[in-house]
């Protein structure tokens, strides 16, 4: 948060950062794509595990989608 918010604006109050902090934590935490889960976004992968699981198939989504390293 510190490189991608915190040092790249100038903020004017307390309350501005705040607000920033609370909107770079939303996009960080369900909307932005992941490489630990596969490129997902951490709300997209939530609805893929549950699904998955409902329907009694193990979870398999990170594993399609990540490169295989030797």
């Amino acid at each position: 948060m510190r490189r991608e918010l915190l040092n790249a604006y100038i903020f004017n109050s307390l309350k501005e950062v705040r607000e920033m902090c609370a909107e770079w934590r939303k996009d960080y935490n369900e909307e932005r794509p992941h490489k630990s889960l596969g490129y997902l976004s951490p709300l997209k992968y939530a609805q893929e595990y549950h699904r998955q699981t409902a329907n009694g198939n193990t979870l398999k989504i990170e594993e399609s989608r990540l490169p295989v390293e030797e």
